[in-house]
């Protein structure tokens, strides 16, 4: 099983993510296969072989530990599932209303726009599958807990968090999750 970083210096850096390759463990009728995902990562591959057509379930396992981007945070499965739309829903502090004015103008529409998937929230949690030749499906939302999907591809799963590809360095947590074949 690939784990995410364990240690700060990493996860701040952004560096001991979990790489694409390496040996793949397939699950197996009746079996689940823990592992752990990190908000931190882009594409936080999970050391799992996945087959086309198969369908899969998903859940996450526990509360997320410390799930979080910027000011927004979760404590609770439901929360981090939901992940956030728009400023509305941040926490409000001093000099915020320069933050919402600016935003309300469109002066930050770039970083708005840039999210990797566009027409979802911030923060949403998404799975997708690595090939072999380095393709990746289409991303599925992870919108319940838990959750039965099909692999569109055979290859390595990974999942990822919805933001700019830019701003992942503001991200912290983690979370446990368990996949099995449905």
């Amino acid at each position: 099983m690939k784990t995410c970083p364990k240690t700060e210096a990493e996860e701040n850096s952004g560096t001991g993510c979990p790489e694409a390759g390496g040996p793949l463990e397939a699950p197996s009728p009746g079996a689940a296969i823990d592992f752990d995902f990190c908000s931190r990562c882009p594409a936080c591959f999970s050391g799992i072989a996945m087959e086309a057509g198969r369908s899969y379930r998903i859940e996450i396992v526990g509360e997320p530990d410390g799930w979080s981007d910027g000011d927004w945070s979760a404590s609770t499965v439901d929360e981090a599932l939901k992940g956030w739309h728009d400023v509305s829903d941040l926490p409000r502090k001093p000099m915020d209303w320069v933050w919402r004015w600016a935003l309300g103008l469109g002066i930050d529409h770039e970083a708005r726009t840039k999210r990797r998937v566009r027409d979802a929230d911030w923060f949403r949690i998404f799975l997708a599958v690595r090939t072999d030749d380095g393709s990746e499906s289409d991303p599925i939302a992870l919108e319940t807990s838990p959750q039965t999907f099909q692999a569109l591809a055979a290859g390595e799963l990974y999942l990822f968090v919805n933001d700019s590809p830019k701003r992942y360095g503001n991200n912290q947590g983690r979370m446990r999750l368990r996949l099995s074949p449905a």
